[in-house]
């Protein structure tokens, strides 16, 4: 016999459907591979299956998801929270990694910048050396020419010697410098300025070049007239000047040549030569 249950066709044998009367049973037992549920059975059912597939389906999801970012970790795709929480240690490692990889680039590009800087200061450094020592210098120079010319200037007509000797003479004696607005000064034997004790105001290269010759008027030349002039040794014993121009040109000294010059001052200041 077959019988239909809600659709679903079930043989059983004619035998045990008689017995089963005969013996008055309350159940039959069927042995097949057949489920029957209520309709209340069927919808749980149903919605279990449901719920158990999104399950599986989402784990399956979450999976292949970590796995695409490399993470194999156990049981990291069981749920939404373990997946959240790998995903955002291996979301922290990039950013920690990125960031270390990219401090490395810039520290060194900084650090090639100050290597090339410190370079670049070391040449200003050495240029500015340069330019200060180039402007020394050529102060030094001009401030020498200023007071060359200054006491060249203070040279009397009735010098002894030409120029350029009396120059080398005055300068070998008288101390000069030059202030910042280019005025040149006499300088005292303690290094300050030679100033007027009236009004203390700084002696000009004039009065201090004219102190000079009244102390060595011996480079001067003597004044015309008086009493005549004797023979060569100018009746005091005295050599004359042009006799000693003649002994040093016997000699080999020219004319205000540096040793015609020593021999001429030791004389003069000896008192044995007339000029």
């Amino acid at each position: 016999m077959k019988l239909n249950i809600n659709g679903n066709i079930i043989e059983v044998e004619d035998s045990v459907i008689t017995k089963a009367i005969e013996d008055k049973q309350e159940s039959i037992e069927i042995n097949n591979d057949l489920v029957i549920r209520t309709a209340a059975d069927e919808t749980k059912f149903a919605a279990n299956t449901r719920t158990e597939g999104i399950s599986i389906g989402a784990e399956i999801g979450r999976k292949e998801v970590l796995k695409g970012f490399g993470i194999e970790g156990d049981g990291q795709h069981k749920s939404d929270a373990s997946a959240i929480s790998a995903l955002k240690g291996f979301s922290d490692g990039l950013v920690a990694q990125a960031l270390k990889d990219a401090k490395i680039a810039p520290d060194k590009k900084v650090e090639e910048l100050n290597n090339d800087i410190k370079t670049l200061q070391g040449t200003i450094s050495g240029l500015n050396t340069t330019n200060e020592n180039q402007a020394k210098e050529f102060k030094t120079f001009k401030n020498n020419q200023l007071i060359s010319s200054s006491l060249t200037n203070e040279v009397p007509e009735n010098a002894l010697l030409d120029k350029k000797t009396m120059l080398t003479i005055m300068q070998s004696s008288i101390k000069l410098g030059v202030n910042e607005n280019g005025v040149v000064f006499g300088v005292g034997p303690d290094g300050q300025p030679l100033k007027d004790s009236t009004t203390l105001e700084p002696l000009s290269v004039k009065t201090i070049a004219a102190n000079f010759f009244n102390e060595r008027n011996d480079l001067l030349k003597p004044s015309t007239g008086g009493a005549g002039g004797g023979d060569s040794g100018g009746g005091s014993g005295k050599q004359s000047f042009d006799d000693f121009i003649k002994e040093m040109g016997d000699a080999g000294h020219t004319p205000n040549g540096p040793q015609f010059n020593v021999i001429m001052g030791e004389r003069m200041r000896a008192g044995t030569l007339d000029v």
